[in-house]
């Protein structure tokens, strides 16, 4: 249930989200990101939206595969950058080989995935990443899911998900990966 609400959000939303959120890209972490994969490795971005990260990463040498849940978004994606492959996919069920990415890009996903299924979505992340790959996740701190307004789209409900910092170790430690780094990023 959680699911189709988080999708008819997506699909409902999706020229003004893409559009919206163009430029609010964390450059101090991407680069830090690429500074840890081998040049010209690969890259999954989950929950590419409208391809925004991924063409970030392109445009530096790195071959990218953008995923994400809903088919409005990777229409969008395609058109934009239409170079760059996109897929529509869920990050419980990665359709890709285990070991073939240098790099996963998570941003604000698990945000949408219940705490049930965060593990699963770690364990096929940390299934694709090749031995010393590196993942990357921006998630929400605090400990509640459950349907939220958003005010930027007149008050569209969505599923969100908080998590703890103790909670993000445990599934890190579960899937098997190594803590490298977590900050802090509260902005006012």
């Amino acid at each position: 249930e959680y699911e189709t609400l988080t999708l008819r959000f997506y699909d409902e939303h999706a020229e003004e989200y893409a559009a919206g959120t163009g430029e609010m890209q964390d450059m101090d972490w991407m680069l830090r990101f690429v500074g840890m994969i081998p040049a010209g490795g690969l890259v999954l971005d989950v929950g590419c939206a409208g391809g925004r990260d991924s063409a970030w990463f392109a445009e530096r040498g790195f071959v990218v595969h953008g995923i994400d849940v809903s088919h409005r978004m990777i229409e969008i994606a395609k058109r934009w950058f239409p170079h760059i492959q996109f897929r529509v996919m869920n990050v419980l069920d990665l359709a890709f080989d285990d070991e073939s990415f240098d790099g996963v890009w998570c941003s604000c996903v698990l945000v949408h995935i219940s705490h049930d299924q965060a593990g699963r979505a770690m364990a096929e992340m940390a299934r694709v990443l090749r031995p010393g790959g590196v993942l990357y996740l921006l998630l929400k701190e605090g400990d509640w899911e459950g349907v939220e307004s958003d005010p930027r789209y007149g008050g569209a409900e969505k599923f969100a998900v908080y998590y703890t910092v103790e909670q993000v170790l445990t599934l890190i430690n579960q899937a098997g990966l190594e803590t490298v780094a977590i900050a802090d990023t509260h902005t006012s």
